[in-house]
């Protein structure tokens, strides 16, 4: 034995303080070690532990740290408990052999003895590491089959659930034993936010428009966010939403997708989804992609839980969102583009289109440039810039123009306050609050604390919505001064959203025009130049 380092790593998928922890195979690896070299071997030894990671890959930190080192020539040894706390993949320990082969480092596994020394001590690892990940894939595949048989049935199996429910443990009786399952439940200020996003596509066909009518009213996600372009597809892409009537089911025949349910057609009723994609490894065996699954493995349920909108519509907008192209669903990277559709090239007379570049500006915004569709002769101009001075130069014209004025007057009480659905949902909360209360006298003292506790969070949640509806009115600080506004409309412009930015700019401007130097904006009544 030299002076060399010994590298001792242990691993455990979670956290624990007992059996084979983490401190316990440390343990059982420097016993080892002073039995067979002398306590003056600790001097030597160093470790390495990663508690909480899986062993179906070696993706974990304290690893690839440990591989990182033996690089420096400075370690003669590894050591573990258990030939499986390196990995249940073959492919990762035949590489992780390769590796401390071309270092000349040795590998011993305590547990099973073995020891890459002697010839008979290497093949045998081989051996153990190919049932390993045998024993991994068979656990897997059953879990994975048991699940699929538990999703026919409707309940819920865990995971996120949708937006507008939670999910809920209930009891039932198999062979006169308790069984506990999982279903979904609304969530009445939740639900009430998905109801309106259909009801909202149904009235706009657009997602974006619905983007921009969810921030301008302050609505959010469960993690106090803005819902994206993608969060809302997503919404309307679900069938948990969807009522189990006769019109979602037939199309679901008709698609060869076969639905699991003891009963019959319900618009009380609504789906759970499972087994639609897969994960796959890539060609390089480690990165891993999801796939969609082909529809005859689908597993579509119908779960005891309500649905919020009728198969009919759900089919309509969802045929409406495939026949859209990927463009109308990206997110926006062309948040600044406020003069798309106006801007125009002198040269052709056609729109310029924006084009997002790499680098940001000292706001941290991204840059963009302008530039012709027909790759004209005129050279690009910078996007951010062209904005700053269109606006600043907007700002220093008097608006006294009747037309404008008009326009402007239509254009700010839309934007006012139109917090309805918030106040809706507010309404309904003071409701139950009401409806809870009266019900106290009558309650056993062992569900009085369940019943205050649910009004307290009911009051809660009032008190968020009416923060948001406040907040709502404070976009712009003088929005209530309207006749401010109308006079001077360009002051609190990047206050507003990009569709409200486009929309102010249409009410006023014809068109702008690029040539080489000169900016030239059509008004209705002048053109001048800046």
């Amino acid at each position: 034995m030299t002076n060399k380092k010994i590298a001792i790593y242990s691993r455990k998928s979670k956290y624990t303080e007992t059996g084979s922890s983490t401190i316990n195979q440390i343990k059982m690896c420097k016993k080892y070690l002073i039995n067979k070299f002398g306590p003056s071997i600790t001097k030597n030894i160093v470790v390495f532990e990663d508690e909480g990671f899986t062993g179906s890959n070696t993706n974990r930190p304290q690893f690839q740290k440990m591989l990182q080192e033996f690089t420096t020539k400075e370690y003669e040894m590894l050591i573990v408990y258990r030939l499986d706390r390196i990995s249940r993949n073959v492919l990762d320990f035949c590489s992780l052999k390769d590796t401390l082969a071309e270092l000349k480092i040795d590998f011993c596994s305590i547990t099973e003895n073995f020891d890459t020394k002697t010839p008979l001590g290497s093949a045998m690892i081989m051996i153990s590491s190919v049932f390993a990940q045998l024993e991994r894939d068979t656990i897997a595949e059953r879990i994975k089959d048991n699940m699929l048989e538990l999703a026919k049935t409707g309940r819920w199996l865990g995971g996120t659930t949708p937006l507008g429910y939670k999910s809920e443990k209930k009891e039932t009786k198999i062979n006169n034993s308790k069984k506990i399952y999982y279903e979904l439940t609304p969530i009445t200020d939740e639900i009430n936010i998905v109801k309106l996003i259909f009801q909202k596509y149904l009235e706009f066909h657009s997602i974006s428009k619905i983007e921009y009518y969810l921030k301008n009213h302050q609505i959010k996600t469960r993690q106090n966010k803005y819902f994206s372009r993608i969060a809302i597809i997503s919404i309307l892409k679900n069938i948990s939403y969807c009522q189990a009537d006769k019109d979602i089911l037939k199309y679901l025949s008709n698609q060869k997708i076969k639905v699991y349910a003891k009963n019959t057609a319900s618009s009380h009723k609504s789906f759970v989804s499972y087994n639609k994609r897969k994960v796959q490894k890539t060609k390089n065996g480690k990165n891993r992609k999801n796939i969609m699954n082909n529809q005859k493995d689908w597993i579509i349920a119908i779960s005891n839980h309500p649905g919020i909108i009728s198969g009919k519509d759900w089919l309509t907008i969802n045929q409406e969102l495939q026949n859209k192209t990927p463009q109308t669903i990206k997110k926006n990277h062309l948040a600044s583009s406020i003069l798309k559709d106006i801007l125009h090239c002198h040269q052709c007379q056609k729109k310029m289109q924006a084009k997002i570049l790499k680098t940001t500006d000292q706001l941290g915004q991204r840059n963009f440039t302008y530039h012709c569709q027909k790759d004209c002769k005129e050279p690009n101009i910078k996007g951010n810039f062209l904005n700053k001075e269109i606006i600043k130069h907007l700002a220093s014209i008097p608006t006294k123009n009747k037309d404008i004025l008009e326009a402007l007057k239509t254009f700010f009480p839309i934007k006012d306050v139109e917090n309805n659905s918030l106040e809706e949902i507010i309404k309904t909360n003071q409701n139950k609050i009401h409806n809870l209360i009266e019900k106290l006298p009558y309650l056993d003292k062992d569900i009085l604390p369940l019943v205050n506790q649910e009004i307290k969070e009911l009051n809660d949640k009032n008190k968020v919505l009416k923060q948001n509806i406040l907040s709502s009115k404070k976009t712009i600080p003088q929005r209530l001064s309207l006749t401010h506004l109308i006079q001077n409309p360009f002051d609190y412009f990047f206050n507003l959203d990009l569709y409200d930015q486009r929309k102010l700019l249409s009410l006023i401007i014809k068109c702008i025009t690029y040539d080489k130097s000169k900016i030239y904006i059509t008004y209705d009544f002048r053109r001048p130049s800046i």
